[in-house]
């Protein structure tokens, strides 16, 4: 089927390719075929030409053997491979991270979660970094620490529409974390109910590993995965050990691409470990003199007391408005950076996108301020989306546009 991503159904256990196949078969975009192993085909992929674009594994009471093959096999192989269980079996997704799958769902599979991790994975097939398929780049996350230099700035706004871009729109395999402990609201602009929070995370960080950290995530029909802050818990931050927090920065390294952290607006050690381990740093501001101010004494403290590199950061001039007499040429001098990113001021979109807990994205693809956060996505996730010409286009017609 021409300009269609292939997909393989296998595995042994009949009811779960079922499953799985009435979920796929028909759906514009996809050809889909089923395998039903035998105990003298172990592979799934045994004897195919041509390999499928996707393989996605049902695996049955034998599941050990099943993802012991899938280990053996040649790791430069361009097919990719999602796997669904039959439960949630911390061994079970253990063990097939190890062997390279890209995710990992268990029944009753949320029919849009798995549709948008099919979507995403088409678009990576397309796409290459130096020459390497993305799916056989090893994990080695960067993190974009979001700040503001003064309340109300809209850093949350900007970190989880950054993430949502990112994950949505350039396929990369993202984390959001919502690291004010206390009034997190990230939560709120995903329309997410989280279950566990971070600080149920890092209770448990020392017995965790990059795997486990998946269990604690919340996750978003576009593929994102938020660990988020509840409403119930009121944690003090400096009560959280520094120790703690970098395993937990670590393993998010380990599992994601990219990592964008939401910050408090404060200077503690909680924070400073964060802005300190940080690929960049982000500081959100406003066209006010007193914004400026206060990122200029930001500016100090994170270049000359935490010994931050001014390389790594950056300013986002959050509702810019030409109208308004201070230029970015005089934000610039006052703050001597010429790394400045620009926000469109957009207040009815923002105030809709927020109140329905939905991304801008999805308000409004093409709006000028989607288009400057997907400036800076680009910027900081290292690639543009490409997408198959005739694919994307009536694929995966259910999913939210």
């Amino acid at each position: 089927m021409e300009d269609s991503l292939y997909v393989l159904v296998s595995g042994r256990d009949r009811d779960g390719i079922d499953l799985v196949g009435r979920t796929l078969t028909g759906r514009e975009g996809l050809d889909v075929k089923v395998r039903l192993l035998s105990s003298g085909i172990p592979d799934p992929l045994f004897g195919l030409k041509p390999l499928p674009d996707i393989l996605v594994l049902t695996l049955g009471e034998s599941w050990e053997q099943e993802l012991e093959v899938i280990y053996a096999r040649p790791t430069n192989e361009a097919t990719q491979i999602v796997v669904v269980g039959r439960e949630e079996n911390p061994q079970m997704m253990r063990m097939a991270m190890q062997a390279g799958v890209r995710d990992f769902f268990s029944h009753p599979i949320p029919e849009d979660e798995f549709l948008s991790c099919l979507e995403r994975i088409g678009k990576t097939t397309q796409v290459k970094i130096a020459g390497q398929p993305i799916g056989q780049q090893t994990a080695d996350g960067s993190m974009t620490a979001v700040i503001n230099a003064n309340g109300g700035s809209g850093a949350s706004l900007i970190a989880s529409n950054l993430a949502q871009i990112m994950a949505s729109h350039l396929a990369r395999k993202v984390a959001l974390l919502d690291m004010d402990l206390q009034f997190g609201s990230l939560s709120s602009h995903l329309n997410l109910d989280p279950q566990e929070s971070i600080i149920d995370a890092l209770s448990k960080v020392n017995e965790m590993d990059a795997l486990m950290l998946g269990g604690y995530m919340s996750r978003h029909p576009d593929g994102l995965h938020l660990l988020a802050s509840k409403f119930e818990h009121m944690p003090q931050p400096w009560t959280v050990s520094t120790p703690d927090l970098l395993r937990l920065l670590k393993l998010a390294r380990e599992s994601y691409e990219q990592i964008v952290v939401d910050l408090p607006r404060v200077i503690d050690p909680f924070t400073n470990t964060i802005l300190e381990e940080a690929d960049n740093v982000l500081i959100v501001l406003e066209q006010r003199i007193t914004h400026i101010h206060s990122a200029k004494r930001m500016l100090r403290i994170i270049t000359q007391e935490l010994a931050v590199p001014i390389e790594r950061i950056h300013l986002v001039m959050n509702r810019f408005d030409k109208k308004i007499p201070l230029l970015v040429e005089d934000v610039s001098e006052a703050l001597e950076t010429d790394s400045i990113f620009l926000i469109p001021n957009d207040y009815e979109r923002v105030l809709e996108a927020v109140n329905m807990g939905i991304p801008l994205s999805q308000v409004s693809k093409n709006a000028p301020i989607t288009n400057a956060l997907t400036e800076i996505a680009e910027r900081f996730a290292g690639r543009k989306e490409i997408e198959k010409k005739g694919f994307f286009k009536k694929a995966f017609s259910l999913l939210p546009t």
